[in-house]
């Protein structure tokens, strides 16, 4: 890694090091800190894992800065995965506010930045080899933790199905690996199922319910809006380099690219629906 951008990464986790001691918890940090609490297979608004991954740390007293170790790291790892598969994205990652923001509160999107980037890895490696086992293993997996951090989790699997079948068509059915992995992901899911299968599917009618906006109409001015409040939420900056990014892509490897827009696109055109709706969050794209 350059001298520069090494420094500016250690910057970075300076800043959320520091900020991670003099802050108290933001509300949602302490909402999902509850759930370390009190264990369960599930909970009302969202999957288990962001209250399961910081069990520990509650059995350690619970102090602030101790709920702040776990964001870091996964921050930490996400750069890190970031530089090591794309230099570009890192650098992007680097400059955008909320990812900053994620580094040091945990929230479910921040278990989904580094799933994210794995789970793109691994459909990227089974779409040049289908046969490799433990790729689908380490799919599933990775799958299976998605849905258990929020349920647009469902993004990763539909970008991954999107990417193979349009590679390996029909073929992919008769592939062993893709139904090992389907196996490993639906056990990891699991507990949400159960939980919810207990509890009359509240917390799948909740997400529903509060994703469309309830009665509102759709309205273009509230998904212009939006679209400012990403540009103030991850920078002017990041979005030039996206389009740079789309360009150089579309030239030097289409079928990268490709894979990209399969991952990308489907979350990002339902975000900008639902914000025409008035039911869409920033750090939703994240």
């Amino acid at each position: 890694m350059p001298k520069l951008l090494a420094a500016a990464l250690a910057i970075c986790l300076a800043g959320h090091v520091w900020l991670g001691f003099a802050l108290g918890l933001s509300v949602d940090e302490a909402h999902y800190a509850l759930y370390a609490f009190y264990p369960a297979l599930s909970y009302f608004d969202h999957p288990p894992l962001v209250g399961w991954v910081q069990m520990p740390f509650v059995w350690l007293g619970g102090a602030d800065w101790l709920m702040r170790i776990v964001p870091l790291a996964l921050w930490g790892i996400t750069a890190w995965a970031l530089w090591r598969f794309s230099f570009f994205a890192f650098i992007l990652f680097l400059l955008s506010p909320v990812h900053q923001l994620l580094g040091l509160a945990l929230v479910p999107d921040t278990l989904l930045l580094p799933l994210t980037v794995w789970v793109m890895v691994l459909t990227w490696k089974l779409s040049k080899d289908i046969s490799c086992k433990p790729y689908w293993i380490w799919l599933g997996v990775a799958l299976g933790l998605a849905g258990l951090s929020k349920y647009t989790g469902i993004f990763l699997a539909l970008g991954a199905a999107i990417v193979l079948f349009a590679l390996h068509g029909v073929a992919l059915l008769k592939t062993r690996g893709l139904w090992l992995s389907v196996l490993i992901a639906a056990v990891l899911v699991s507990p949400v199922l159960i939980w919810n299968a207990q509890h009359e599917w509240a917390s799948f009618a909740y997400q529903l319910g509060h994703a469309d906006g309830g009665t509102n109409s759709w309205e273009a001015r509230r998904a212009l809006i939006y679209s400012l409040i990403q540009l103030v939420a991850y920078g002017a900056l990041p979005l030039l380099g996206l389009v740079v990014f789309c360009v150089r892509l579309r030239k030097a490897h289409p079928a990268l690219m490709r894979l990209c827009l399969a991952f990308g696109l489907p979350p990002l055109l339902l975000t900008l629906y639902l914000s025409g709706k008035g039911a869409a969050l920033p750090h939703w794209t994240a």
